[in-house]
């Protein structure tokens, strides 16, 4: 054979060798060769798959997107995680999309690759509801309105606030020197126009719409009081002499209104140093003080009927209750009902807060072991525990919480990579 025929030759076997190993792309491969499925074990979602049996396997890669059409050749999504043991077929994705700072997208979806010698293989895309609702890195948690679905924080520039809005899937920024503190009372009226409510002197305060911070009505009252709280249209007010005025707030559109008293009712009690509690549906009104606890019934025009009263110090600085005030636990996780007959102990100290569905037919804790813990409302039988972890963070505080007899939770966390404190939000399926 002359030389030439022998180059050419050379050259067409050659071509021939480099293309049976290049590198193919997906399209090559038969897709939803491995079979994806998303799953429940306690509280958590776990994916697992169906394992490859391949001589040449390196890797399982797990990708997750805010799109269903993940690409797992050019690794464009976010690769969450890898196993490199072939018999391992499950990872649970702790919340895969955490670092973002603004609203999420509704679903997140996964997708796994098995990573052999020249190729890979792919698997079906599933999808979940997002958990995560809000996350941000150097913001404080401040406080929470279960029954608007309203959560604010404050960041590092002094009077700047953040409002979630959960029902509008919003975030404001607001620049004001109104200042929302976990300390701040709110009152919800017969409209169910919510407000922040900010102390101004001994006998003025104001109150700022709970979804702007505008200003939404000013309140004069004729007596100097030293502890209140408004719900649905009365504000209770205790004075020194052992004593509640309660005065009917009115329209809620009169500016320097000056109150009309409904009532004073005697406590037997030095109330200066009280604490007043009144229940969302407004029917139950409670006055605890270092020494004594007192239930009231809520007349419609804001008279108030004793119910019952213990001694007891465990409520004056915490108390959690159902929406129309028969169900109470105090700050030791005592649960009561309004003649304060104890029900049952939950076992938990003040490290928490305690939140009842709307219906009352669950209550929820975040305890200090990084649990949410659930509980039957009617019961009191704890119904499950659900463990919260942060990839790459520490969980330092739970803040669970009820919106429409939905779960969500404040995590607040400790980033170990950036040494940030940083708050999310997330819902989780019960």
């Amino acid at each position: 054979m002359k030389t030439s025929a022998k180059l050419i030759l050379l050259f067409i076997s050659s071509i021939f060798i480099f293309s049976s190993c290049k590198k193919l792309d997906e399209n090559s491969y038969p897709k939803d060769s491995i079979v994806l499925s998303l799953t429940a074990v306690n509280g958590a979602e776990l994916l697992s798959w169906t394992k490859v049996n391949a001589s040449d396997f390196k890797r399982y890669e797990i990708y997750a997107s805010n799109k269903d059409n993940i690409d797992i050749i050019k690794s464009t999504d976010k690769l969450i995680g890898t196993v490199t043991d072939l018999e391992k077929t499950t990872f649970t994705p702790i919340d895969a999309l955490s670092d973002s700072s603004t609203i999420l997208s509704s679903k997140t979806y996964f997708k796994v690759a098995a990573v052999l010698q020249d190729r890979k293989l792919s698997s079906n895309v599933i999808s979940k509801n997002s958990d995560i609702i809000f996350s941000s890195k150097n913001v404080f948690f401040q406080k929470v309105i279960p029954e608007k679905g309203y959560v604010y924080f404050s960041d590092n520039s002094f009077g700047n606030q953040i409002l979630i809005n959960i029902p509008n899937n919003s975030r404001t920024d607001f620049s004001t020197s109104v200042s929302v503190t976990n300390n701040s009372k709110y009152a919800i009226d017969n409209n169910n126009q919510c407000d922040i409510i900010s102390a101004t002197g001994s006998n003025t305060f104001d109150l700022y719409k709970a979804e702007d911070l505008s200003l939404h009505h000013q309140v004069n009252s004729p007596e100097y009081f030293y502890n209140f709280s408004i719900n649905k249209g009365f504000l209770f007010a205790a004075y020194y002499n052992s004593s509640i005025s309660n005065y009917e707030i009115g329209s809620y559109t009169l500016v320097g209104n000056i109150l009309s008293k409904v009532s004073t009712t005697s406590i037997g009690s030095n109330s200066s140093s009280s604490t007043f509690y009144i229940s969302s549906d407004g029917t139950k009104l409670y006055v605890a003080d270092f020494n004594y606890v007192t239930s009231y019934n809520i007349a419609a025009n804001g008279q108030l009927t004793k119910i019952g009263q213990q001694f007891s110090s465990s409520f004056n600085n915490f108390m959690f209750m159902n929406n129309n005030g028969t169900k109470i636990i105090s700050n030791s996780g005592d649960v009561y009902n309004e003649q304060f007959q104890m029900q049952k102990s939950l076992g938990f100290s003040n490290t928490g807060m305690y939140n009842f569905s709307a219906d009352g037919s669950k209550i929820v804790f975040g305890s200090n072991n990084n649990k949410i813990e659930l509980y039957d409302g009617n019961s009191l039988n704890k119904i499950k525990s659900i463990n919260v972890e942060v990839k790459n963070q520490t969980v330092n505080g739970l803040t669970p919480f009820f919106y429409n007899n939905e779960l969500y939770c404040i995590v607040q966390a400790f980033d170990n990579n950036t040494f940030q404190q940083s708050v999310l939000i997330i819902k989780k399926t019960i």
